[in-house]
């Protein structure tokens, strides 16, 4: 239970994120969806209530502690460019983050090509830079990258609406298959309705900063208790 006063104000935002589920994220923009992943992963601090992780509260968290945290979760976004420096060669930017959290330089460069195996590229695309791959495979990296120190939670920020519904469809099915090998608890922040039925177990509808409804999937979408989510359901019908 937590509040957000800044940016986006959050009246007191309770939920739960049970392991291993996936979760949909869903309101208008400005409703708070991406204040809440911020204020999960830390980045923005929260104002009123606290946060736990595996029953550690992770409200204040500094220092070592909390680089330890940032183990368990990684995001990916919806312009997967941007999260890259572009004068660094994809390959290069999963090496770091392994070498960074201890791995040794040539276990890390092994690892990296794993990597790209399981998200479905070509080693040599670990050579180019962000601006030389396409954005399917640009978000691929992404992937490879939040998944290779092994988080227990992966938070996906419009994660496939920049992408054409081809590609769209092969990162979900890329994330499905992961989130099952690994047992993966994914946050989902998306507008995406077919998206929710195939993914997610459960959906949370943020609205001007509050909660308005949430519970299992099938239930919301076949029963939905607000105009929202009413109006949703219309567009994608």
């Amino acid at each position: 239970h937590f509040g957000y006063s800044d940016e986006e104000i959050l009246h007191g935002v309770n939920l739960t994120f049970q392991e291993g589920t996936v979760n949909a994220l869903v309101g208008p923009s400005g409703s708070g969806k991406s204040t809440i992943a911020k204020l999960i992963t830390r980045l923005i601090d929260a104002d009123t209530g606290n946060i736990y992780f595996n029953q550690q509260n992770i409200t204040k968290l500094k220092g070592k502690e909390l680089k330890n945290f940032y183990k368990n979760i990684q995001m990916i976004f919806q312009m997967p460019q941007n999260s890259f420096n572009p004068r660094q060669k994809l390959g290069d930017s999963i090496i770091e983050i392994l070498t960074n959290n201890g791995i040794d330089k040539q276990q890390a460069k092994i690892q990296m090509k794993t990597l790209f195996a399981k998200v479905g590229l070509n080693n040599e695309l670990s050579q180019r830079y962000p601006h030389q791959v396409s954005g399917g495979q640009c978000q691929r990296v992404a992937i490879a990258r939040a998944i290779s120190i092994n988080p227990q939670i992966l938070i996906c920020d419009e994660a496939t609406s920049s992408l054409d519904v081809t590609i769209q469809k092969q990162i979900v099915d890329l994330l499905q298959a992961l989130q099952a090998e690994f047992n993966l608890s994914i946050i989902l922040i998306t507008h995406d309705l077919a998206l929710i039925q195939r993914l997610c177990n459960r959906v949370i509808v943020i609205y001007q900063g509050e909660i308005i409804e949430q519970g299992n999937t099938i239930d919301i979408l076949q029963n939905p208790q607000t105009e929202y989510v009413q109006t949703l359901i219309e567009m994608y019908n």
